[in-house]
């Protein structure tokens, strides 16, 4: 096989490993925001080990989980219409 015809091929794999990496992040991001919002921040301040002014952090918290989902979407959905060659791996996207 001559590898000019596959360069293309590991080019397009290597943009897509990018950002499918990059989506796993900003999922690993969403869950910390998450985790800080809905569990951690309410949890110290009702025992008092912050002060309760850290409360009122709880809504941008949770803004950036919505974003940082979002993100993580937009991301994937582009890992998949970026790579045409992982539909020839796997042809279903909702594995």
């Amino acid at each position: 096989m001559d590898h000019v015809l596959a360069l293309p091929i590991w080019d397009e794999l290597g943009t897509g490993f990018i950002y499918f990496w990059l989506a796993l992040l900003m999922v690993v991001a969403t869950a910390v925001s998450f985790l800080l919002a809905h569990a951690i921040i309410p949890s110290l301040v009702g025992t008092r080990d912050l002060p309760g002014g850290f409360a009122k952090l709880r809504p941008v918290f949770y803004v950036g989980a919505v974003v940082g989902l979002l993100i993580a979407l937009l991301l994937y959905y582009i890992t998949w219409q970026t790579v045409s060659v992982y539909l020839d791996i796997y042809p279903r996207k909702w594995i």
